[in-house]
């Protein structure tokens, strides 16, 4: 069997689409994977990502586009091997690319669409996720990468939602009995919580 660290990187981002786009069919999503609408030549031409282009410039498109009841949303996914735990605050975290995360927020700025990063971690199988705006960046660092200084932001894992946990709360949302006295500020809590977790789902 391949371990998954052995795998080049290119194969090890599939592998975590794969499994996500699966888990977004299984949620009743439509899904629109971009790499699709490229042809060889365009690959070559954009290296192998999708952009969206303006008269001056251009910008990396995320992974795949998701539909739901009529609504279309924006899904980056990340596969990583691991977390990174960051020792100065005694946190694990995921990282990406700076450029690429500029070039996300300009992309939901272009198309008002909702854009969610999702992370899959491949050595436990936990995918952790948030809408991009709503995600606090721990801090800027930089990653080694063949070679060259790679400027990065970090986001803490538990600033993140782990995506199975949606599924829950539409499958079966919890029950608060009217009768608790503090049950009309915790409904508050939980419904403000849950907002982007219901949008993402398309909770009613």
């Amino acid at each position: 069997m391949i371990s998954f660290e052995s795998l080049p990187q290119t194969q090890m981002g599939f592998e975590g689409e794969k499994h996500i786009i699966k888990q977004l069919k299984d949620a009743g999503y439509w899904v629109f994977k971009c790499t699709d609408a490229l042809d060889s030549d365009a690959r070559e031409e954009w290296e192998k990502a999708p952009k969206i282009h303006g008269m001056n410039d251009s910008y990396i498109y995320p992974d795949v586009q998701v539909f739901k009841n009529q609504t279309p949303e924006l899904v980056e996914i990340k596969t990583k091997s691991q977390p990174t735990y960051y020792r100065k605050r005694d946190k694990n975290q995921h990282g990406i690319n700076l450029r690429h995360y500029n070039s996300y927020l300009k992309v939901k700025e272009i198309t008002g669409m909702p854009l969610w990063l999702v992370f899959y971690e491949r050595c436990s199988g936990t995918v952790y996720c948030g809408e991009i705006s709503h995600i606090p960046i721990d801090h800027n660092g930089e990653f080694y990468q063949n070679g060259m200084k790679v400027p990065m932001v970090y986001f803490n894992c538990d600033d993140l939602n782990p995506f199975s946990e949606f599924v829950k709360v539409k499958e079966a949302p919890l029950s608060i009995s009217a009768d608790d006295p503090s049950s009309s500020k915790w409904i508050a809590m939980k419904q403000e919580f849950q907002k982007p977790l219901n949008a993402f789902f398309g909770v009613v």
